[in-house]
């Protein structure tokens, strides 16, 4: 019988120890998917902050840039179009994807300038205006957008460091 107690009391050890470490792997399974759980939250804010960001800034340069434009035009008119600037963000967008190639038709539309490398706001409307290492078709391609009398309404966008401007 003592035989028998020493068994028995070996497999309530065994067992006992064995339902700790099940115990102890399912705390830790569940510490790991909490963990998982944290991150993804945290990632998810991330991405969500950098867009606002992007949204905050993107909107920034264009009102940087169309303010410069509209000092720059002193006296005419000089009007914002959300619509003109969807056209920007597009094309911004397209030439950004492209690693900064810029799509052949864009050298016989006359309502389009495009810049790479320059700053928003009065920076990038006085390179335009004395083609700062610019190229143009005509040489005074982007002074001559500026410029324009007939052209009334502007749309600008920048996705990373190219900047568009879109006219009527």
């Amino acid at each position: 019988m003592a035989a028998t107690a020493k068994s028995s009391a070996a497999a309530q050890s065994a067992a006992s120890v064995s339902s700790s470490a099940a115990a102890d792997s399912a705390a830790k399974a569940a510490a790991s998917s909490e963990d998982a759980a944290k991150q993804a939250t945290a990632n998810q804010q991330a991405t969500e902050e950098s867009t606002t960001a992007s949204s905050s800034t993107a909107g920034n340069v264009d009102n940087a840039t169309f303010d410069a434009l509209k000092s720059k035009r002193s006296g005419m008119t000089t009007e914002w179009s959300s619509d003109l600037a969807a056209k920007a963000q597009a094309r911004a967008q397209q030439i950004a994807n492209n690693g900064g190639s810029i799509p052949n038709e864009h050298w016989s539309n006359g309502n389009e300038v495009i810049s790479i490398g320059f700053g928003a706001g009065s920076s990038v409307v006085d390179a335009w205006y004395n083609e700062t290492n610019m190229t143009t078709a005509s040489g005074t391609g982007h002074r001559d957008w500026e410029m324009r009398a007939s052209s009334t309404h502007f749309g600008f966008a920048q996705v990373g460091d190219v900047i568009v401007g879109v006219s009527n």
